[in-house]
């Protein structure tokens, strides 16, 4: 969970380097011998070594990554048997986690975790903050510009929001594990970023624009962390875990598509439609994560009242030993 919030962090502290990177790979693609390759489909020829890149990687790490800890042979014996303790450990309520050693494939675990509610619960949540992240870098210039401020000195204030939310990331993240609690953490966390959101959509003073872009990009970020966690921690055994997880980022990542219309330039810089659309999924996601905590409650209760008895010894998240993370 703290890696989740500091690859968070680290993504945004990276988001400083690519100016510098992206012109050194310009000026060595300038003398590549593939002329084919500047203006094809309309990009430039440094840009064509992400997709080549990808494809690369992707195919060696289909060989190179191992399936998991016990098969990791970078790891030495001691090493391989302490993770696996470790994951034991962390199986909530002792359940979930030992039976996947020897688990094999089987498509009813995959149907579990694409009918899942939480699944769906969590992914349109997920939904909802993706698309307020992936719309937040749109607008944040203008607001900047409006202030008076161009060029190096405009990017240096465009930081501080980001390097402010990145704190309060690591923080929630801390938070969340130390006290094994996901959801009840966005519940708090997404509020923040909701009235920031309904305050920008309405005022036209730009220092106050700016203020609540702190509010927006805090909550938006600080709620990645639990949302991620959350799905993968209630989900057992190893096959509806990756359906679960692959599903969740699907569905969340269509939120850039959204992103991309809801903030026409005709709009700027007040863009109050599309802030109110942000407005409107944040909150839909704070009644749907409310929704999950419910839920994950009621099973938790269900199961202490030996209404799941029947699925003792089946090791994954429907074993009464199995307690779901609020």
């Amino acid at each position: 969970m703290r890696r989740s919030g500091k690859l968070t962090g680290v993504a945004d502290f990276a988001s400083s380097i690519p100016r510098p990177l992206f012109r050194a790979h310009s000026e060595v693609c300038s003398h590549v011998p593939f002329p084919s390759w500047g203006g094809h489909g309309g990009l430039s020829k440094w840009r064509w070594i992400f997709p080549h890149l990808r494809s690369l990687l992707s195919f060696v790490s289909f060989w190179l990554l191992p399936n998991g800890v016990t098969d990791a042979k970078f790891l030495r014996p001691e090493e391989r048997e302490c993770a696996v303790r470790r994951l034991h450990a962390q199986g909530t309520g002792g359940g979930g986690r030992e039976q996947e050693d020897v688990e094999r494939f089987a498509w009813s675990e995959v149907l579990r975790g694409v009918f899942s509610w939480q699944t769906w619960l969590t992914a349109s949540a997920y939904f909802g903050i993706l698309s307020g992240l992936y719309s937040f870098g749109l607008f944040l210039p203008t607001i900047i510009k409006d202030l008076g401020y161009t060029a190096n000195e405009a990017q240096l204030w465009s930081v501080i929001p980001y390097a402010v939310a990145s704190v309060a990331t690591l923080c929630t993240a801390y938070l969340s594990d130390h006290f094994r609690v996901r959801g009840i953490i966005m519940l708090c966390s997404l509020p923040i970023a909701i009235i920031g959101y309904a305050v920008i959509a309405n005022t036209h003073s730009t220092s106050v624009k700016y203020g609540m872009t702190f509010l927006m990009a805090t909550g938006l970020y600080s709620s990645v962390p639990p949302v991620l966690g959350w799905l993968s921690n209630n989900s057992a055994g190893h096959y509806k875990r990756a359906t679960t997880s692959a599903l969740q980022l699907a569905i969340a990542n269509a939120g850039g598509f959204v992103a991309v219309f809801i903030y026409p330039k005709s709009q700027g810089p007040q863009y109050h439609e599309g802030h109110t659309i942000v407005l409107g999924l944040l909150t839909a996601g704070w009644f749907l994560v409310l929704a999950n905590v419910a839920y994950c409650w009621k099973l938790n209760r269900d199961k202490a009242n030996g209404r799941h008895d029947k699925y003792i010894g089946f090791g994954d998240d429907r074993d009464p030993t199995f307690k779901f993370v609020l």
